[in-house]
């Protein structure tokens, strides 16, 4: 069953526009003013999370999604949990989910673009953070005292792993299509391996 998550606010990003917490946003695909302007909308289905994309007019029917994921992220699952939207006002979007279990902060953000005209994941970060001074971290995408971390940047086909600097061949783009990702394609291409 979709069960739509809690909006928090609602975004309307701009190069000088930037707020944290939204599950639904609005955005452009770039940092002019004349780029195509989406929706992003997210809900949670079980144990994961749904992204859809929806153009705004009159960029294409607002009705019509041009992605639509039903899987592109792991759900949070505490009432203190959360996950949300950002658009960086250069053309990125952020899609971001933070756990805290027992102080533990364990934190994702999936980057996308729109790359030759497809919705694509460019950047994968994961951080899983030790509790400092038996608390949370206090920011959640960056590594505290004591931390694992992964930082993909695909495109480039370079990821950081536990400190560990990996090098592969960049995927071929449908393996970064935003509308098939899901939270085991970054391990399945190898650019962050499971810690030793």
């Amino acid at each position: 069953m979709l069960r739509p998550l809690v909006l928090i606010s609602t975004l309307l990003a701009s190069p000088a526009v930037a707020q944290r917490d939204a599950v639904n946003a609005e955005g452009r695909w770039g940092p002019s003013a004349s780029d195509a302007q989406f929706r992003a909308e997210l809900s949670t289905e079980g144990d994961l999370v749904r992204l859809r994309i929806f153009p705004v007019a009159p960029e294409g029917d607002p009705d019509v999604a041009i992605l639509d994921n039903p899987g592109i992220a792991r759900s949070p699952t505490r009432r203190s949990d959360r996950a949300w939207l950002a658009f960086s006002g250069e053309g990125e979007l952020f899609v971001n989910t933070l756990t805290i279990n027992d102080g533990y902060t364990y934190s994702d953000r999936l980057t996308l673009a729109m790359v030759d005209g497809r919705v694509t994941v460019i950047r994968a970060e994961y951080f899983n953070a030790y509790p400092v001074d038996g608390q949370p971290v206090a920011e959640p995408f960056e590594c505290g005292q004591d931390c694992y971390s992964c930082e993909a940047d695909l495109l480039a086909g370079t990821s950081l792993a536990g400190g560990e600097a990996i090098t592969l061949t960049p995927p071929a783009p449908k393996a970064l299509d935003a509308a098939i990702w899901t939270p085991d394609s970054v391990y399945d291409l190898g650019f962050c391996p499971a810690p030793e």
